[in-house]
Parts: C-alpha cells; structure tokens; sequence
C-alpha cells in the first residue's frame, strides 16, 4: 500500500471489507472464515520450512531498508552473504538439492 492510500484511511478512518483491503495491498489473502486456522497453518509451515537464518536476515533486513542509505544496505547484505555462505544450511541445502530431498535445516 503506497503513502498516500495510507494516508487517507488513516486520515479518514475509513472501514474497508476484506476484498478492498486485498485490493489495495493491505492484506495478502482472503479465505473463508472456516479456512482461516487452517490457511494461517499451511504458511506458518512453508516459513517454518525454509532455513531459519536468511529467514531471519531478510525480516531485520525488510524492517530497516527503509531507513538505510545504499552503502548501508550493501553493507548488510555483504554482511548476510558472509555468514550465511559459511553456514551448516547451506551445506545442508546443497546437499539435499543434489540427493533430491527436503532439507533439515538446524539454524546453524
């Protein structure tokens, strides 16, 4: 959602139902309120499933980008390639690309 369509529900208290608020960005999904436990689970697992570090890097990364100039982003990221690429994961993540299995990944 963009500055000033936030500016204007803040603004404006306007309400919106859920299909306005997919529409404008200001949520990801719409399900069925008996899908919801059920929705909410599935993507708690596919994050869950995925290695815990870059999961971890790319949320402090997406929380300050904003605030950084490029210098310090490119810091950052050099930062995260660094220790990531020196990281069991990757070993694992490699490892069970090329034996064709999921990984299991220990955030280390």
């Amino acid at each position: 959602m963009g500055y000033s369509r936030a500016c204007e529900l803040v603004f404006t208290a306007r309400t919106v139902d859920a299909l306005e608020a997919l529409s404008m960005g200001l949520v990801n999904k719409v399900v069925p309120h008996g899908r919801l436990e059920a929705e909410t689970r599935e993507l708690a697992g596919t994050i869950a499933s995925n290695a815990p570090l870059p999961i971890a890097f790319a949320k402090r990364g997406l929380r300050n980008f904003c605030r950084w100039d490029l210098p310090q982003a490119l810091d950052y990221e050099s930062y995260v390639l660094e220790v990531l690429m020196k990281s069991e994961d990757i070993v694992e993540g490699f490892s069970a690309f090329l034996e064709k299995r999921r990984p299991r990944f220990k955030g280390r």
